[in-house]
């Protein structure tokens, strides 16, 4: 007879994709064109600087440079794509209509050019995260990033992952689960490892500190494919390289897998949650 761990082996296998693990890197000071957290971003100017509702310059939130991701066939081989939020207290989300690109941003430069230096942009008084400490904005300080390609699986909090469950126990010609939600099928230990999609990631699954605000809403389920997760991170020997979400939360930035295929990233969902 099939047993529950035989389940759950099966659905990280047939759940399982390539993502990229990212790593915040201490002490690095990331150029311009650089993928990094926070800081500086590279910018055209003959593009017009993105700005709040309220008309407040974004502050950058991350920027990715494809070109130093490991060798992969589900990115563009070059650009840099970047995520802007407005500078309020709650970071750019706008939680009920989280498709809107009203307070945050994230624009692809499919080339840059080289001649665009920090000190060119200095006319245009970009700002920097660092200066909005009495908001707490997540960014402490600008931080380097590292990649590492890997597998992974889907989690608890992601609303699909039942599905995958009874998924896989078909597969296996196993009894198929009847519960809706983990909890109610997982013990506790077993729910604490199946929540594995904690820290930074490109691609893979997310990890929520409450719910996936897809669950339930038909129009946001075309955001199929994570693309961006930046989590909660501090360290006691680091202490001013802290991101930090609320409560210890983390942030979510959703694709629609068609339209990362076709290298267009003009339709984005994005949220974040804390315990």
């Amino acid at each position: 007879m099939t047993n529950k761990e035989q389940i759950l082996e099966k659905t990280a296998e047939i759940s399982a994709i390539e993502a990229f693990r990212i790593s915040t890197v201490v002490g690095k000071i990331p150029a311009l064109t650089d993928s990094k957290f926070g800081g500086m971003p590279y910018w055209d100017k003959t593009m017009d600087y993105p700005v709040s509702s309220r008309g407040e310059k974004m502050l950058l939130l991350a920027q990715i440079n494809f070109a130093e991701l490991p060798e992969n066939d589900k990115f563009p081989k070059s650009g840099l794509l970047q995520f802007f939020v407005a500078p309020d207290d709650v970071y750019g989300a706008e939680f009920s209509t989280p498709d809107i690109q009203k307070d945050f941003r994230v624009i692809y430069h499919k080339s840059t050019d080289p001649a665009v230096t920090k000190e060119s942009l200095s006319g245009l008084d970009l700002p920097a995260g660092d200066q909005y400490g009495d908001i707490g904005f997540p960014i402490q300080r600008e931080m380097a990033l590292s990649f590492e390609k890997t597998n992974i699986s889907i989690g608890v909090t992601d609303y699909r992952y039942m599905d995958k469950v009874r998924e896989a126990a078909q597969l296996l010609g196993a009894e198929v689960p009847q519960e809706k939600e983990p909890y109610r099928f997982l013990k506790n230990k077993e729910y604490e490892r199946e929540a594995r999609n904690v820290g930074h990631w490109l691609l893979g699954y997310p990890y929520f500190t409450q719910y996936d605000p897809r669950e339930g809403k038909e129009a946001l389920q075309r955001f199929d494919t994570m693309l961006l997760q930046i989590d909660s991170e501090y360290s006691n020997q680091n202490p001013d390289y802290e991101i930090m979400w609320g409560d210890a939360g983390v942030a979510n930035f959703f694709i629609s897998g068609e339209a990362l295929k076709r290298g267009d990233f003009s339709e984005i969902m994005y949220t974040w949650d804390c315990g």
